[in-house]
């Protein structure tokens, strides 16, 4: 039979065990709650990234239309790393030299470009970075 003094301090270590334990996956919740805040944005950031490419395939798009998606595209990008604040740093780093690369190359289309050209621009920059955005949506496990 064990003594009273014994179970008190074998419950005490349960209870202090049971604490630290608790204390130590209390951080898991709040990192769950930061994947999946930025794998909501970061399929928005798809679904807005598509919808521009839309409009740059289509030939009766005009450059408002254009620009008012890439607004949202920019948007968009802007929620999804500031919501990937608590995620993988490398998953936003790439993210965010994917999004470097896109507006170098959209800022690089001449101001004499004909619409065509300028599309083509567009198509090519949205396409190295809708591949850019889904790798950061699966690497963190969205």
């Amino acid at each position: 039979m064990i003594s009273a003094p014994r179970r008190q301090l074998a419950a005490l270590v349960a209870v202090v065990a049971l604490g630290l334990s608790l204390a130590g996956c209390s951080s898991s919740p709040d990192s769950e709650e930061a994947n999946a805040a930025f794998c909501t944005n970061a399929a928005e950031l798809q679904v807005e990234t598509t919808k521009l490419q839309a409009l740059v395939i289509e030939g009766n798009s005009t450059l408002a239309d254009v620009q008012a998606q890439a607004d949202k595209v920019e948007a968009a990008y802007n929620e999804t790393i500031e919501a990937g604040e608590d995620v993988a740093e490398n998953t936003v780093s790439d993210l965010e030299a994917a999004y470097k690369t896109y507006e170098d190359a959209i800022a690089a289309i001449p101001s004499d470009a004909t619409v065509d050209q300028a599309k083509a621009a567009y198509r090519a920059a949205l396409t190295d970075y809708l591949a850019a955005v889904a790798k950061a949506h699966t690497a963190n496990g969205c």
